[in-house]
């Protein structure tokens, strides 16, 4: 009866203001049958209506404030976080402006934050950059999707998804950035999770890309094997995108990949530069798998050159890391050469890359 009677209001932002207010009202613990009216309020405000930051702050923060089980303190941060994980899984269409936000609190939840966009104009979160002071436990409640995020950075067609998706939306000049601007704040937050997983012996990178320590030799490489290399290289690619996008924003830097998996990424940058002259050019997954070993390259050696920055140039750590760049560009270096003596076309091909590097 309430979804209904929802429908028939021209805005929600009153309910809202009224829902901060109760939820600031002395002894409201006592009363937990309004969470789940609140609840429904909330999700129905997310799909329909654009929202202000400042609410979505201030419902989660103080239910999670008033209400002493943890069940009910994050009721409404879980709606916030079943939301976006259905928008990234394309199971429910929201405003651009509300995925962008709904980004954005996890993001600050986590230690993160999306870069300044128009689209987020007038509706950013206030900078806090020791951590955030708003305790909403979005990023915890996050932690259980993390396959989801993942999904969302693999998936090839993500971003046509995104452009359509929003049509019939309110639409700006971010229509064609806000793919991407998605998918970075996606990344960010998987990087900033990974990070705080490799604690003990690289438990998140491992968990989260089985794959990268496990590559198959260039002689067992079908087609089948040989897309399923340009999804991972892909997919590292948004990761350290994501990673690079918080250094950027923050004094402190974010390091999901450790460093001793540079020679696994260089095999797989081995096997895509090895198998495109063979591999039939079938697919657009295909014709662009040297574009993304290519930008793969490029991402890796700014992501080691900023992690070398942070040590004292003459230092040992300094050293090993730029050591193991060069490393890097040792084992990938004879495959591009390979690849240019292969014929003039795919010389062509390889110049324009290196050009754009």
């Amino acid at each position: 009866r309430l979804v209904l009677v929802l429908s028939t209001l021209p805005d929600v932002i009153p309910l809202l203001r009224i829902m901060v207010s109760v939820l600031r009202v002395p002894g409201i613990q006592s009363t937990k049958g309004i969470l789940d009216p609140f609840s429904k309020i909330l999700g129905y405000g997310i799909q329909n209506c654009s929202l202000k930051y400042h609410y979505l702050i201030d419902l989660c923060y103080l239910c999670n404030r008033s209400f002493t089980r943890e069940r009910e303190k994050q009721v409404l941060t879980r709606v916030v976080v079943f939301e976006l994980v259905q928008a990234i899984k394309f199971k429910t269409a929201i405003p651009d402006t509300n995925f962008l936000m709904l980004i954005n609190f996890i993001l600050q939840d986590s230690g993160g934050m999306l870069p300044p966009t128009v689209a987020m104009d007038g509706n950013l979160p206030p900078p806090y950059p020791d951590g955030p002071v708003f305790n909403t436990g979005a990023a915890e409640c996050m932690r259980q999707h993390l396959s989801d995020a993942l999904d969302f950075l693999s998936d090839f067609h993500t971003l046509g998804k995104i452009k359509s998706y929003c049509k019939g939306m309110t639409v700006g000049l971010n229509e064609d950035t806000l793919g991407g601007t998605l998918k970075s704040g996606i990344a960010q937050y998987v990087a900033l999770e990974m990070m705080r997983g490799n604690s003990r012996d690289n438990r998140a990178a491992a968990r989260c890309l089985p794959w990268l320590y496990n590559t198959a030799s260039s002689l067992q490489q079908g087609p089948r094997e040989f897309l399923d290399c340009v999804g991972h290289i892909r997919l590292l690619s948004w990761l350290l995108l994501g990673s690079l996008s918080h250094t950027a924003l923050h004094a402190s830097t974010c390091t999901p990949v450790p460093q001793e998996a540079s020679c696994h990424i260089a095999d797989h940058i081995q096997i895509i530069m090895a198998g495109f002259a063979e591999q039939p050019k079938a697919s657009v997954l295909h014709m662009s798998s040297l574009f993304h070993a290519f930008v793969l390259c490029q991402l890796w050696t700014v992501y080691l050159e900023q992690s070398a920055a942070c040590n004292i140039p003459a230092s040992e750590a300094h050293s090993t890391t730029m050591g193991i760049l060069f490393d890097f560009w040792g084992k990938v270096t004879p495959c591009v050469l390979q690849l240019v003596s292969h014929s003039k076309v795919l010389a062509e091909m390889v110049n324009l890359h290196f050009l754009s590097l």
